[in-house]
């Protein structure tokens, strides 16, 4: 978190006062960062904050439904509610549990905490990061050992082999299952809870991330004699509550209330109840909803409607062109790209070769094979002068420049404790993974070949290895 929010965090603890008044005159004089302080006020103005004071339980169900709140009433991004609802978590003043820390020991890993000592023993092959209280190891060769999970002790959990998970935006933890009874194919995807459980087991070919507690799931199936892959919705306890009978196309998610999903090659939108509201009329390449507008494509050109189909911004853009963030759009004209408000406006003229959306306030934009970043205003604040560029994260952004990955910050300066001799990844809870070495070695067969060694380093430069 910023030292600005930790100052917030302080003068709320010292004070011991909840009252709205007095929060939003701390944050009106404490944080600076503009897009901080508009989502603290939007939690403010939701009773998102407020409800984080008075309640005592902040379980997964009292989480998703901050979130959806602040979509649906607030029409901010699912990605600006989550990041809204840490801040919220992280003004309560509870001790947040400790992290352990991928550390790596020659070729073998385990894990230690901020002042490098070992907690869990250096004798997995592989590790990945701690997620709602387990982590995935590997035992053995990354072709035939064995994926499995542990829990903050140490602990193998089940000896079911899984493959590398990722999180999804809920509750649960997304995951390869094989399942050879399947007559189609034996790798399927499903979830796991944070005691380990599996909530679908092998029964879906593929699943997608939660949003607004819900996932889509799909898989093969062949109907009197026609196949295809098709896709339906669970929730967070598994149980499908939209059958898989629209096309599989991957951006149907819900957001704002709504999914975007295919029927007979068009899209439109439903709502929980697999009821229409939206017509099915429009093309593939449409986008979810964001911030309560839908980008939608027609004929092979782009526009936005609002939750009850009407369109709000005419059918010109061109692809690509991306969906509202921070009340401004990325789409583009022709061979140029800029930025558009909710009324069609342009707000940053048409000039770029690239634009992307904003992160932080900052969007990553390309200008004469270039790139650089500016501000919502249109402003360039920092040179466009990178080969390669990232979107900020946490404050930071990676980017490429004279043959070196460089970390810089908001202003453009260059973060002296981190080495240029990195390749670094995006930072995520202070930490990120870097590739440190590059290695030639001899394969069984003699054969030399190169292999990237990797591990973990925070903003101090600290690195969590021993090699």
């Amino acid at each position: 978190m910023t030292p600005d929010l930790i100052k917030l965090r302080n003068e709320v603890a010292k004070s011991n006062n909840i009252d709205a008044v007095f929060l939003r005159g701390c944050i009106a004089d404490l944080i600076k960062d503009k897009v901080d302080r508009n989502l603290l006020n939007i939690c403010l103005n939701a009773g998102v904050l407020q409800d984080f004071f008075n309640e005592t339980t902040h379980d997964s169900f009292f989480i998703r439904r901050c979130i959806i709140r602040l979509i649906e009433e607030f029409y901010i991004s699912e990605s600006g509610a989550e990041k809204a609802i840490e801040y919220c978590k992280f003004l309560l003043v509870e001790e947040p549990e400790m992290e352990l820390i991928p550390f790596r020991k020659g070729n073998k890993w385990g894990f230690c905490d901020k002042k490098k000592n070992i907690l869990i023993d250096c004798v997995f092959d592989d590790v990945k990061r701690f997620q709602r209280g387990l982590a995935s190891v590997l035992i053995g060769s990354p072709f035939s050992g064995k994926w499995l999970f542990i829990d903050i002790t140490g602990k193998i959990i089940n000896s079911r082999n899984y493959g590398y998970p990722y999180r999804s935006n809920d509750v649960l933890l997304k995951v390869p299952i094989a399942n050879l009874n399947r007559p189609h194919f034996a790798l399927c995807e499903g979830f796991l809870n944070n005691q380990g459980k599996e909530i679908t087991g092998g029964k879906y070919g593929g699943v997608e991330n939660f949003h607004e507690g819900i996932a889509l799931v799909w898989d093969y199936v062949i109907n009197k004699g026609h196949s295809d892959f098709l896709c339906g919705f669970i929730d967070t306890n598994g149980e499908e509550i939209i059958p898989l009978k629209y096309l599989y196309y991957p951006t149907a998610s819900f957001s704002n209330g709504l999914a975007l999903v295919c029927l007979n090659d068009k899209a439109g939108f439903i709502d929980r109840f697999d009821k229409e509201i939206i017509p099915f009329k429009y093309d593939r390449s449409s986008k979810s909803f964001s911030e309560g507008l839908a980008l939608v494509c027609i004929n092979r050109k782009f526009g936005f409607i609002d939750r009850i189909g009407q369109e709000i911004i005419p059918f010109k853009y061109d692809e690509p062109s991306y969906s509202f963030n921070d009340g401004l759009a990325s789409v583009r004209l022709k061979d140029k790209s800029g930025f558009i408000d909710k009324d069609g406006m342009e707000i940053i003229p048409f000039k770029y070769e690239q634009t992307m959306p904003f992160s932080e306030g900052i969007s990553r934009v390309k200008l004469k094979g270039k790139n650089g970043y500016i501000n919502s205003k249109g402003e360039q604040i920092i040179d466009f002068k990178y080969e390669l560029a990232r979107d900020f994260s946490e404050g930071f952004a990676t980017v490429y420049f004279n043959g070196n990955w460089i970390l810089i910050d908001r202003f453009g300066h260059e973060i002296p404790s981190i080495k240029k001799s990195y390749e670094i990844m995006k930072f995520k809870n202070g930490l990120s993974h870097v590739v440190f070495k590059n290695e030639n070695y001899y394969s069984t067969d003699g054969t030399m070949r190169s292999r990237r060694i990797d591990g973990y380093i925070d903003l101090d430069g600290t690195e969590y290895w021993e090699y």
